[in-house]
């Protein structure tokens, strides 16, 4: 479309914008509708015929036919989960879900009624924090609980997963346009993660120097770049400590139990790995969470671990229950009672899909200060790009007690609800 052209769609962006998020919506249930229309066409075909049902579609959408294959199995796999289709024919899942939905089940699980399992373990899940007011997750939050339950489901394909994707641990290089490449490193989530926190704290440290003018991203590819090329960086960041959060249910660590485990800024991981993260860690803190909701109630203070004594700091953190403390201040920057305690909370930013973790995040006041209060319940995370969007005038963001925003957009007045993350994983 000319810039003339779209000119004429004339002075209002509110009723575009309306129009925009009806037609998206539209268009993405329209995309379930065709593939109940493909597993039709292709159940009414002769069982002998129904590989080249496909090729059919091919001709009809106008596209390669492996891109029709990839449609049918994609519709196929949908039909083969009632209860999904189900749940979005309620209108509790939107089309997103059930994409996401598809792919996980079947790139976690090899068994059709193990998938039936997880899933239900998933929508019963989502109906029981429906029931407290919790809103259905984003789609996003949707597929890590689904690989969540697989994780507990399938124990020996776990663990062969697990042991294959280590043994094809390596680093991978990818061509960009402009004359530019990408470099990834592939292997155990633990180890990824903490080299990234690595990184991150290190950009964090050097942007403070004086007269430092990259950006964050910037100072991360320099910093990392002239680690792996040298051996050691420039100098122009200082050494900083980076802690691998873990959270693992407390009967996971005094029981054989298959509970799993939430490492921060990824996702569940498996008991056995969860076990063997502690079994390590020089600190333990408490996190106290709400069993229904999965929201973040207490955080204590560390407790220092000696070697081998993992049991002994455990029982220490259960001796004595934690209490919901006050963390507010009537100063501008939180307490680090109030910081460890939001971002533990929140996990990453918490503009609805974005993943930016939260310890590379700025915590925001909803409310500005000195209107707003220094406290947990008017305190989010929030990633430099998305504090930016919040003071560009285009959203409205209000901070619920528990910890859910709402993204109101100026333009249209539509709302749009982010409940804290569920910790408990399962």
């Amino acid at each position: 479309m000319s810039t003339s052209s779209l000119s004429l769609l004339g002075p209002l962006p509110e009723l575009l914008l309306e129009t925009f998020e009806g037609a998206f919506a539209l268009q993405q249930r329209e995309l379930l509708t065709l593939w109940q229309v493909a597993v039709a066409a292709h159940n009414a075909v002769a069982p002998n015929d129904r590989e080249f049902v496909a090729d059919e579609l091919a001709l009809i959408m106008d596209v390669h036919p492996t891109t029709a294959r990839g449609f049918l199995v994609d519709a196929l796999r949908a039909d083969q989960l009632p209860d999904l289709m189900a749940t979005w024919g309620a209108g509790d899942l939107t089309d997103r879900h059930v994409r996401a939905g598809v792919d996980e089940l079947h790139r976690c699980l090899d068994d059709d009624a193990l998938r039936a399992q997880a899933l239900n373990r998933v929508l019963t899940r989502c109906r029981e924090r429906a029931a407290c007011g919790v809103p259905w997750p984003r789609p996003g939050e949707f597929r890590r609980m689904i690989r969540a339950a697989a994780l507990l489901l399938d124990v020996d394909a776990r663990r062969k997963r697990e042991a294959a994707a280590k043994a094809d641990r390596g680093t991978h290089t990818y061509p960009l346009p402009g004359g530019q490449a990408a470099f990834a490193i592939e292997g155990p989530v633990e180890q990824v993660i903490a080299a990234d926190d690595a990184v991150a704290a290190r950009a964090l440290a050097a942007s403070k120097l004086p007269g430092e003018t990259r950006t964050l991203a910037q100072l991360e590819f320099d910093l990392t770049v002239e680690l792996l090329i040298n051996g050691t960086s420039d100098g122009s960041s200082p050494e900083v400590g980076v802690e691998l959060q873990v959270i693992v249910p407390i009967d996971a660590l005094t029981q054989d139990a298959e509970a799993l485990g939430e490492l921060v800024g990824h996702g569940p991981i498996s008991p056995e790995k969860a076990r063997g993260l502690a079994a390590r860690a020089t600190t333990l803190r408490r996190v106290d969470i709400d069993r229904i909701t999965g929201r973040v109630l207490a955080v204590g203070d560390a407790v220092r671990v000696g070697t081998g004594d993992v049991e002994d700091a455990l029982a220490a953190l259960l001796e004595t229950p934690l209490s919901i403390r006050d963390l507010s201040t009537k100063a501008y920057r939180p307490t680090t009672r109030a910081t460890r305690f939001v971002r533990t909370r929140d996990q990453r930013c918490r503009f609805p899909g974005c993943g930016r973790r939260a310890e590379a995040t700025d915590l925001d006041h909803a409310n500005p200060w000195p209107c707003g209060s220094t406290d947990p319940s008017n305190l989010h995370c929030l990633c430099r790009h998305h504090h930016r969007a919040k003071q560009s005038g285009l959203f409205t963001v209000h901070l619920d007690p528990d910890g859910t925003t709402v993204w109101t957009l100026n333009r249209t007045g539509q709302r749009y609800r982010n409940p804290p993350p569920d910790l408990t994983a399962s």
